[in-house]
């Protein structure tokens, strides 16, 4: 099938972005830029929920947020829904409006209670409904008889009028005293005393990004406090060198992200076997570690490691659920020796691969879809197998100054964007064609 080239060069010192189709697929141009966002969707899409493993069986949800939908459905709770999903934390959201006016659900109660985590959004007009107020009576009940960690957040009140049903929490029960039970009304009380004596997030307005990334965090570490093998997430550096020297590590771990000093590279001293027991990692991002352990998870999704130190992966990674590699700065010369199969990647970042001077073999990676080599300045050509390459949709080779030659044709059944930006070879590319 014949495939038409259409040019777009600001200059030879400009940007040059060839898009390549096929006659006979005609496709919207929003398909050709679509990849813009492959990046950041891989990495939420891919994001590990931590609401299975063997030790937490009986957790359906790590949260279970409870809100009054008038005050704050479309602007901080939505803002907060989101954020905890993002950072890949299974979050269970009521919709009061659903049941107006009714008794909680059995289903609702269930999700209470199958909910590691309760986030209350206290708000001034929280007490004018009574689904709200039930919620958070069971919500105490599951703290005492559960053992659910409860974090209340002030949003726009006062923690003492909490405590103390003050102000607008003081006129919601001038009614209640009236026409509900009086064992209900107490129940409620007791239910604000105790969550107002606990220490929360004071919120003033909606921009609430250090306190979600506090929150999020303080979740996470709630989960095991003396042994961070068998939380679901890492990131303090301290907890990580723990848990890779001694071999602490666990099936409960979903994603590590590990940013250490130039002090703690030189010093890392890891078991090399530190990660067998991570079944269910899906997120690892390393910088600067110079320690390469021997085997990774076979389930990860998502390998991010800048200044990776050896000339090439290694070969024993068998990484059958890879989606995403990016190795940036570092020093390899060959990506992998041979055939490598990695038949779910889609994602690869070699930016700054000042070694590379030919890409890999990509036979094993039918469905790759995006490929970044910018500055790589060695880089010379390209493995026969580019041209297999049905799926690639971005191809970036943006200051590849030594780069001489290009595939005459590829395989293509997408358009192509191809970045070419600073590439000092640019016209005897466009010759080649």
């Amino acid at each position: 099938m014949q495939i038409y080239i259409y040019i777009n060069s600001d200059s030879i010192f400009g940007s040059s972005v060839f898009v390549l189709s096929k006659k006979k697929k005609k496709r919207k141009s929003s398909s050709v830029f679509a990849m813009a966002l492959m990046g950041m969707e891989t990495a939420s899409s891919s994001f590990p929920s931590s609401s299975t493993s063997s030790s937490t069986e009986r957790w359906k949800y790590d949260v279970f947020l409870t809100f009054r939908g008038e005050d704050t459905r479309n602007n901080f709770m939505d803002h907060l829904f989101i954020a905890l999903k993002e950072r890949g934390i299974n979050t269970f959201r009521d919709d009061e409006k659903l049941e107006k006016g009714k008794s909680l659900s059995q289903e609702l109660l269930k999700a209470i209670e199958e909910s590691r985590f309760a986030i209350i959004i206290l708000s001034k007009d929280y007490t004018s409904s009574t689904w709200c107020l039930d919620e958070l009576a069971n919500i105490i009940t599951c703290k005492k008889d559960m053992e659910m960690t409860v974090l209340p957040v002030f949003y726009y009140v006062d923690q003492s009028d909490v405590q103390k049903q003050l102000g607008t929490f003081a006129q919601a029960f001038v009614k209640y005293e009236e026409k509900e039970k009086k064992t209900r009304v107490d129940k409620w009380r007791d239910a604000l005393r105790q969550v107002g004596n606990l220490a929360g997030w004071h919120l003033k307005d909606t921009s609430v990004d250090a306190s979600l990334e506090e929150m999020g965090r303080n979740i996470v570490c709630q989960e095991c406090l003396d042994d961070p093998g068998k939380r679901s997430r890492l990131w303090d550096y301290e907890d990580i060198d723990k848990v890779l020297r001694k071999n602490k590590g666990t099936e409960a771990l979903k994603a590590m992200d590990i940013v250490s000093t130039y002090n703690e590279q030189q010093d890392a001293c890891w078991n090399p076997e530190a990660f067998l027991k991570m079944d269910n990692l899906k997120f690892l991002r390393i910088y600067g570690i110079l320690h390469v352990p021997t085997l990774l998870p076979n389930d990860l999704r998502i390998l991010d490691w800048i200044l990776y130190p050896s000339k090439s992966l290694q070969s024993s990674f068998q990484l059958d659920e890879l989606v995403q590699l990016c190795l940036q700065q570092s020093k390899i010369e060959q990506l992998w020796i041979g055939i490598k199969n990695f038949d779910k990647l889609t994602f690869v970042d070699l930016t700054d691969f000042s070694d590379l001077i030919i890409t890999p073999n990509f036979t094993g990676v039918p469905n790759l879809e995006k490929l970044v080599l910018v500055r790589c300045t060695n880089l010379r050509k390209f493995h026969p197998s580019i041209r297999i390459l049905k799926k690639l949709i971005h191809l970036n080779l943006q200051d590849c100054e030594r780069l001489i030659r290009l595939p005459r044709k590829f395989g293509v059944e997408s358009p192509v964007t191809l970045e070419l930006s600073n590439c000092s070879n640019a016209r005897k590319i466009q010759n080649l064609w």
